[in-house]
């Protein structure tokens, strides 16, 4: 069997389950429920339990599914490999990152692909929905948004922020290098890493790597960014470019496409757009 025919065979089960079973999550009540249960968690007895969490807001994780609850939030403009396709194509894929978390961490994630555009509009999105969840986890939303996003929300939420885009991939790679460096026995501070793109994953895998080498010698610690930018020599020196992201990667990239460039104290590339501070 070729390529083509097992991605067509992948294809046509893929949309034949999905179809099948409507998506891949759905709401499932913690205990059986008899008709004289409903006075207890419903009306009248579930006012008891509300008038508790009114005098203490805290309440809400002891009382309620808020504390395994995360809302996993994305307005559908960076969607895996597929881009900019909205926040209604998008729902797969939060549907299938609700399932991983309920099989792989036993949490009860909630999809929510919204229209928002803007900075503010998400921000303001996440921080009216906070009081309902324990977390939020940031997915899927093009840069350099995502990443104001995210710094502002952990300003500005009272919960914690989670971005997978960066988080999760530099989480990821950060237990690989550590483990990997024990396996071959070599000092993880005088090693050389080598980030191929300066997106939210290149990003979320080097802030991680320079909180790792502190303990160890970290003006040892060197990069290799490869930009890839392939506008950036045609963009030189246009002072109408408004994004900041494609800015600063042309700053980089020094307007050579395809350049390879290296840094010696590497963490200078990424303080303009995420604090390491936050991160120790």
């Amino acid at each position: 069997m070729n390529v083509n025919t097992n991605i067509n065979k992948l294809k046509a089960v893929s949309l034949r389950l999905h179809k099948k079973y409507m998506g891949k999550i759905q709401t499932v009540g913690k205990m059986k429920i008899g008709y004289d249960d409903l006075k207890i968690y419903y009306t009248p007895g579930v006012a008891y339990p509300c008038l508790e969490i009114s005098r203490k807001h805290e309440l809400s994780y002891d009382y309620t599914n808020r504390g395994n609850s995360v809302a996993i939030v994305t307005n559908g403009t960076r969607i895996l490999g597929l881009g900019k396709i909205g926040p209604e194509a998008g729902m797969p894929v939060m549907e299938g990152k609700a399932l991983l978390m309920k099989k792989f961490g036993a949490l009860d994630a909630v999809p929510l692909a919204i229209s928002a555009r803007t900075e503010n509009e998400i921000v303001d999105f996440v921080k009216m929905i906070a009081p309902s969840f324990g977390i939020v986890n940031i997915e899927d939303i093009e840069m350099p948004l995502s990443l104001k996003v995210v710094r502002r929300l952990r300003k500005e939420a009272d919960i914690p922020i989670f971005y997978d885009d960066s988080d999760g991939t530099g989480i990821v790679a950060r237990a690989a290098l550590i483990n990997a460096a024990k396996l071959v026995k070599k000092d993880i501070g005088k090693m050389k890493i080598v980030v191929n793109g300066t997106g939210a994953a290149g990003i979320g895998i080097a802030a991680p790597y320079f909180v790792t080498v502190r303990k160890f010698s970290e003006e040892k610690a060197f990069m290799l960014i490869s930009g890839y930018i392939e506008k950036c020599k045609e963009l030189e020196g246009n002072t109408k470019i408004n994004d900041a992201y494609i800015r600063y990667q042309c700053r980089y990239a020094k307007g050579k496409k395809m350049r390879p460039l290296a840094f010696e104290k590497s963490k200078d590339l990424l303080k303009d757009v995420i604090d390491l501070d936050e991160l120790a």
